[in-house]
């Protein structure tokens, strides 16, 4: 139900990179509810360990909901980031599923919301591998490791956008696929992959981030969610 072709994807994509930056901004100044904004206060400066305050909440929080709350994410995201992350919004996310089923609030409601708690946990999990600029290490990295797939990489990420990005903004997303690549376990065939899509949110976002700053890169729509 949520998922572009290419040529959508590739729309999509223009349009984000040439949309208003004045509306974005002003959306910005709608404050978020309460709840979002300790949602987004406790998963600042988050690390890799899951918080058992969150592991506790989201277990007696309509557990039933889970699997459709992380569902939820991976299908307006285009992939399911770490519990660490994804931990804090999934009760907020199960409510709202819940209220849906229940009448009291429309499909689209229900998907807008949603959509801002998702990006609160896209956020996080970019900002954890992504700086404003990158040290010498990691341009070291980016030359030495897996350097064989270098191509391979630039050619899946060029056919699924239209275009290969300036590199400033595809480093991670390269070494993060390259990485995948050279899993034994994963198979990357001719069809976008969740694989495919976190590494064109990291790097989209990073051409954001350098462009218009980290409120427009935050406010960025999700990528692959349609609806």
């Amino acid at each position: 139900m949520f998922l572009l072709n290419y040529s959508e994807i590739y729309t999509k994509i223009h349009l984000l990179d040439n949309c208003c930056i004045e509306k974005v901004e002003d959306s910005l100044t709608d404050q978020l509810p309460a709840a979002q904004q300790a949602v987004f206060t406790s998963m600042d400066g988050r690390n890799e360990a899951i918080k058992w305050g969150d592991l506790e909440v989201a277990a007696n929080t309509l557990p039933a909901y889970e699997q459709t709350g992380l569902l939820l994410i991976k299908e307006r995201l285009g992939y399911l980031p770490p519990s660490n992350i994804t931990l804090p919004i999934e009760p907020h996310l199960r409510t709202l599923l819940s209220n849906y089923k229940a009448g009291v609030i429309s499909f689209d409601k229900m998907i807008k919301i949603a959509d801002e708690y998702i990006k609160l946990a896209r956020n996080e999990d970019i900002r954890r591998n992504t700086t404003l600029v990158y040290d010498q290490q990691m341009y070291e990295k980016y030359h030495t490791f897996l350097p064989h797939l270098t191509n391979a990489v630039q050619q899946r990420i060029a056919k699924f956008l239209g275009f290969m990005p300036d590199t400033n903004y595809s480093v991670e997303a390269e070494i993060f696929l390259r990485k995948v690549m050279a899993t034994d376990t994963v198979y990357l065939g001719n069809e976008i992959t969740e694989y495919d899509k976190q590494a064109i949110t990291i790097l989209l976002y990073r051409k954001r981030l350098l462009a218009s700053g980290l409120q427009i890169a935050n406010a960025m729509a999700l990528i692959f969610a349609t609806g």
